[in-house]
């Protein structure tokens, strides 16, 4: 059993039309994660096999302004839980994969109702072990959104959607990971569409 505590760092671009762009950096929503339950030295056709559950929580910490196009926080608390696997199907190869589900509250803006819409999402990695504690491989992930958002007490039929298809880096160093992602996204409905890189630092204490 454990728990988990994440502060996301955030760049965001957003193009509306050529020549047309809107950023926002600064510190993201809050993630914890007060409850983890985690298996180790099982397997899984006689080879190694990992997995664990996570009650996840995101707080509304990040800057918010409803008056900019885009912001660094959903303006909502979120409760994110997750199943994750990591299955060594051969020396020095793993393969990843992370099942979440993801509820919003309401938005805390007072001069409108909205929440956005339940969803579920997965994401992936295939990885292998370059040199030891080094690895690197294909990874990807997916939303669907299976709920409709609400604004202002009407249904809104804008269900999101998005594949993203990339490449990840992974380091660790005794109770230390670092982890690089990027990734081309595809299949968008009703969200914007880009490029997304992300950096995390994990520390075990």
């Amino acid at each position: 059993m454990g728990a988990e505590l994440l502060v996301p760092i955030a760049h965001i671009k957003l193009t509306t039309e050529p020549g047309t762009f809107f950023t926002a950096t600064g510190l993201g929503d809050l993630i914890i994660s007060p409850f983890i339950l985690q298996w180790k030295d099982g397997f899984f056709l006689g080879r190694p096999f990992w997995s664990r559950i996570s009650l996840g929580f995101m707080l509304p910490t990040g800057s918010f302004d409803a008056n900019e196009k885009v912001n660094t926080s959903a303006n909502a608390y979120q409760f994110n839980p997750y199943y994750a696997f990591t299955w060594e199907v051969l020396p020095k190869w793993e393969i990843s994969g992370r099942a979440l589900y993801l509820w919003n509250s309401k938005n805390l803006d007072s001069s409108f109702s909205a929440q956005a819409g339940q969803a579920i999402h997965f994401n992936y990695s295939v990885s292998y072990e370059i040199v030891k504690e080094f690895r690197i491989g294909p990874s990807g992930y997916y939303l669907s959104q299976i709920h409709d958002h609400k604004l202002n007490g009407e249904w809104l039929d804008s269900r999101e959607r998005v594949l993203g298809l990339g490449a990840a880096l992974h380091w660790q160093s005794n109770k230390t990971f670092i982890r690089v992602q990027g990734y081309k996204e595809t299949m968008v409905k009703s969200r914007p569409q880009g490029t997304r890189i992300s950096i995390s630092i994990n520390q075990i204490f």
